[in-house]
């Protein structure tokens, strides 16, 4: 299919300005429009990606075939995309734009109010959620924004309960961090039927759980 990046028959003349030193230097040339067709370009290859993902799992899915779905060629995604794990990186940052940000976070208990407003987010994109959830079940290829919000999980829990010990850390902060995942989101919905307001409850509930267990004296790991 056709690029839909229109090749032009030339490169735009750069415009020129006179130095320091009166010597002429090449002025940078910038171009709003194609600006904006590259940000569609990738915009499309993305969309594409979330609906392959919808029919198929993420390893049956070849460069070609995205391509072939955004309507460009493969030489487009791999100069907007030179590698999956890019194309990863936009899609989970697709997502994590949308609120609430575990940054904005101060710690476990407020944590434990506003994970129902993830759930709700995570149901209100439910395309890109299932797409990033199915790219990052495999621990290899997560993306590093997953990772650097895990990090962040770990430094709420110390936060909270700074009497806890590593591992116990570790721990909380494992199990409410996945309790607070696309993928629990997603196991919820396909294999329990459990959706929409219920499983943003249910998971509330669990976390909260986990952290007024632990204020009791009774964290992970305890002897």
């Amino acid at each position: 299919m056709a690029d839909t990046e229109p090749a032009t028959t030339s490169a735009p003349r750069s415009a020129t300005t006179a130095g320091t030193s009166g010597t002429t230097q090449p002025r940078g040339y910038h171009s709003p429009l194609r600006q904006a067709q590259a940000d569609r370009t990738r915009e499309l290859i993305v969309e594409s990606l979330i609906d392959l993902l919808a029919e198929r799992p993420s390893d049956e899915i070849s460069t070609r075939d995205i391509a072939r779905a955004a309507g460009v060629s493969e030489r487009t995604v791999y100069r907007h995309f030179p590698d999956r794990r890019e194309l990863h990186e936009a899609l989970a940052e697709r997502l994590l734009a949308q609120p609430p940000s575990i940054d904005e976070v101060a710690d476990l208990d407020e944590l434990v109010v506003r994970i129902a407003d993830a759930y709700v987010a995570f149901e209100a994109n439910s395309r890109e959620t299932v797409a990033a959830a199915l790219l990052n079940v495999d621990p290899r290829r997560l993306a590093s924004d997953t990772a650097r919000r895990s990090k962040r999980w770990v430094e709420l829990t110390g936060r909270t309960f700074p009497e806890l010990d590593e591992r116990q850390r570790l721990g909380l902060a494992a199990v409410t961090r996945l309790l607070g995942s696309s993928q629990t989101w997603l196991r919820l919905r396909e294999e329990f039927g459990i959706v929409g307001d219920e499983s943003a409850a249910l998971a509330q509930w669990a976390v909260g759980a986990l952290v007024d267990q632990t204020r009791r004296g009774m964290p992970p790991f305890a002897d």
